[in-house]
């Protein structure tokens, strides 16, 4: 329908001489330098600069952050709706159709047919026009520095590459306080032949609420933040192009840099599959036994000492640290193994709005994580972080005392291009995700606990590059062919994770006998072969939070029941150290111990006891039937001397007691 109106659009404005640009000349040099075959370069000289807060955010120390040099125009819904369109002919390839309406707009945009002659490849391009209206001197005398025209709205570079076979898009979307971002967004766009690049057109700071102080969140020319952004409109749709062309959620890379002398002790590089999202999975984590991710595609040692300059070996765990606490992450190379380093500062901005429509309706547990969030250290700390040091790892050359603006970011480029080498040799298998083999057998299915409606269910893992879920076939007669039924990750999302060892069966029957086992099955429609087979029947009480507290000679025993169904009561068992649990009370004997008939949490004192001694306790609820269920958590405590100090006047009218101890 959007097709036909555009169409009919253009039908009705066929008589206008409207067309888009063509050049043939460097795209890295438009970008970053110097191209007199485009109309204008150094297109990052050109982005909207302001700030709202002083030493807030660390600009680059080439460039001057002045207020007032450019402008970020806030797009109105009307706004929106029309760059929309203008978006939707650019993607489909109507690039005439694009300008026309860009120009019926009145939208500050070309569309550019280019050939780059770097990688021969053919782009189109929306770029904003500048303005001469905005100078900047840098506040130098000398104008080599100067920077000529400044954009009028902000809305950021589109470059999209037709002939890519890669469902993967680039974003840069903090290009002036993350300022080698765009330089090293352009590495991966050309290195991987992504699909596209975008780069936003203004600083984070230049429009803000104005509410209260400044804080990144309150950007609203930050597309990574402010919803209702020309940017995200664009993003979405090529998003949506990528799922259509490839069939397929698209890979989404967003490039980041933080500030060089801040975020002591993280590493150089710091991944993220975005924020809140613990579980990162390929590419950046590969859970089976090929260790097919980025992070095992690097070495021990990542860079050797003076390598790009004066600095010390970078070791893996130097340049890389990752953000997880779900399932462990080893690296390995046949030499050294060690768990990758987890100490991150910078995962992304909350409700980050790339992350959010790339992953959305993805569960955080599945083997392809669609969202990949980088930061990289502005100054790596390998190097002595002085100001000197600072200064010439973007190209100050001290005998001119200049910038060399032809090498502003070739540091910086050298010393991480590494991982873009790296991600590049996995990402041909990441998009096929089929690695020809079943699932290996999930195996060694045991029974961990039981609960009113849920049986907790253990086992050893499967390996599949390509995992999908695991499948527990459960029934209430031993299972056959077609007789049961199946609890998955369409039940439980962690059955997503390859990695889960451990799961809560749910929407089980309190009276009912179960059997379960279990299968793995991967995005090929691979199964793996079934496990044991356990039978096992509810417990009669559903326990949660089970403690144990050491007072002094005496132990406090709580837990809660949440629900229950034919239970008489429970028992107590203790033991010490390596010896077997003993029955200690019992429901049978101790009517505190017997079953209301509601929900509680029960208490039990311990008094039999010795300070100083450590002991462990596990309960047990009992059926009608003088099963046993013991609570799989068991708790240990050691009591310990309680001492009061009493405090009274003369009288002994007022008193004050004070009562502390060591546990």
């Amino acid at each position: 329908m959007k097709r036909i109106a555009l169409v009919l659009l253009g039908l009705i404005l066929c008589s206008s001489v409207f067309s888009y640009i063509t050049e043939t000349a460097s795209f890295k040099d438009f970008l970053l330098w110097e191209e007199p075959a485009c109309e204008y370069d150094k297109w990052i000289s050109h982005i909207v600069e302001g700030i709202a807060s002083a030493n807030y955010n660390l600009y680059a120390p080439y460039d001057r952050q002045t207020n007032g040099f450019g402008n970020f125009r806030v797009a109105s819904t009307t706004e929106l709706t029309d760059w929309g369109l203008v978006i939707d002919a650019f993607l489909m390839g109507e690039l005439d159709t694009a300008q026309t309406l860009i120009d019926l707009y009145d939208f500050p945009y070309q569309v550019v047919h280019f050939t780059d002659l770097d990688t021969g490849r053919t782009y189109y391009m929306l770029r904003e026009i500048p303005s001469d209206m905005y100078y900047d001197d840098n506040g130098t005398a000398d104008p080599y520095d100067d920077e000529v025209g400044g954009f009028r709205y902000g809305w950021g570079l589109y470059v999209y590459n037709p002939m890519s076979t890669r469902p993967l898009i680039v974003t840069v979307p903090h290009p002036t306080d993350d300022y080698p971002s765009s330089a090293i967004g352009y590495e991966g766009f050309t290195y991987w032949d992504a699909k596209f690049l975008f780069v936003a057109g203004a600083g984070r700071e230049v429009v803000w609420t104005n509410v209260g102080s400044y804080t990144n969140a309150k950007s609203i020319s930050d597309p990574t933040r402010y919803a209702n952004h020309p940017f995200n409109v664009a993003y979405n749709k090529s998003c949506d192009l990528i799922r259509t062309e490839f069939s397929q959620r698209e890979l989404s890379v967003q490039m980041h840099t933080y500030d060089w002398n801040r975020h002591v002790g993280a590493a150089h590089v710091q991944i993220a599959a975005g924020y809140g999202r613990p579980c990162p999975n390929l590419p950046i984590r590969d859970l089976s036994d090929l260790k097919l991710d980025v992070i095992n595609q690097g070495s021990n040692l990542m860079i050797p000492a003076n390598t790009y300059g004066v600095h010390d070996d970078v070791y893996l765990n130097d340049f890389y640290t990752v953000y997880y606490n779900t399932h462990a992450f080893t690296f390995e190379d046949g030499d050294v193994s060690y768990p990758v380093n987890n100490y991150v500062t910078l995962t992304g901005a909350e409700n980050n709005r790339q992350q959010v429509y790339s992953v959305s309706g993805i569960t955080d547990y599945d083997s392809f994580e669609p969202f990949f969030h980088i930061e990289m250290d502005e100054l790596p700390y390998c190097y002595d972080e002085t100001q000197n040091n600072f200064k010439w790892f973007y190209g100050w050359e001290e005998s001119s005392q200049r910038w060399d603006f032809s090498a502003l970011f070739n540091n910086f480029v050298s010393f991480y291009k590494r991982w873009i080498v790296d991600l590049d040799g996995i990402l041909d298998p990441l998009f096929t995700m089929n690695d020809g083999l079943p699932p290996t057998d999930p195996s060694n299915l045991i029974v961990h606990n039981q609960s009113l409606n849920y049986i907790t269910l253990r086992w050893l893992p499967s390996s599949a590059y390509d995992f999908h879920s695991y499948e527990i076939l459960y029934a209430t007669e031993p299972i056959g062919l077609d007789n049961y039924q199946i609890f998955s990750r369409d039940n439980n999302n962690y059955l997503a994770s390859q990695a889960a060892t451990q799961v809560n069966v749910t929407g089980l029957s309190n009276s009912n006998t179960y059997y379960f086992r279990i299968r793995a099955v991967d995005k090929n429609g691979n199964y793996s072969n079934l496990s044991n087979e356990v039978v096992t029947i509810p417990a009669p009480a559903n326990v949660t939070a089970f403690n144990t507290y050491g007072m002094d000679n005496s132990i406090l025993c709580t837990w809660t029941v949440s629900g229950q169904s034919n239970n008489q009561g429970f028992k107590i068992y203790r033991k010490l150290d390596d010896t077997d649990f003993e029955l200690i009370d019992s429901y049978a004997s101790n009517p505190e111990l017997s079953n209301p008939n509601n929900s509680y949490t029960m208490q039990y004192w311990d008094n039999n006891v010795l300070n100083g001694v450590t002991y462990t306790y596990q309960i047990c609820a009992v059926n009608g039937n003088d099963q046993e269920f013991i609570y799989n958590v068991p708790s240990s405590t050691s009591p310990r001397r309680i001492h009061s100090i009493s405090v009274m006047n003369q009288s002994e009218t007022l008193v004050n007691t004070l009562t502390f101890g060591n546990n």
